[in-house]
């Protein structure tokens, strides 16, 4: 304790209060993180041949579900610049994508209706992927 200063009886009160709120937070911060399946494999699309030869970039939005086991099941374009050039390379790189489940209560649950980017650039040294802009949960919060 300085001199002169002596702490009440309320602000201890209220520094334990805060500290308490805190973690509270932080524990809810940690549980909401674990409602979205967590992406452990990706790699990048393989450039169609054609559209590189003939100079054609694009991207293409899939949508998706995951399984249970962090599998990728019912994925479909939902659309595509320009339509059906990558929509074949982008489908098979989403399908190879595994997940760490989201999880309810601890347990695994399947996720539906995940939608991710797949962007083709001949520039860059690897196709780009952009996993989670959406997604629906296949039970309710």
């Amino acid at each position: 304790m300085l001199a002169g200063l002596r702490e009440s009886p309320s602000g201890f009160a209220m520094t334990r209060c805060a500290a308490l709120i805190l973690v509270a937070i932080l524990l809810c911060g940690c549980a909401v993180s674990s409602n979205r399946p967590t992406q452990l494999v990706s790699g990048s699309a393989a450039y169609p041949e054609d559209a590189r030869a003939q100079g054609i970039e694009g991207l293409v939005v899939v949508r998706y579900d995951v399984a249970v086991d962090g599998r990728v099941i019912n994925a479909r374009v939902v659309r595509a610049e320009p339509p059906d050039v990558f929509d074949d390379a982008a489908l098979a790189s989403v399908r190879s994508w595994r997940f760490n489940p989201a999880l309810a209560d601890g347990v695994p649950r399947a996720t539906q209706d995940i939608e991710s980017t797949v962007t083709f650039r001949r520039s860059s040294m690897a196709n780009r992927s952009t996993a989670g802009s959406s997604s629906k949960d296949s039970s309710a919060p």
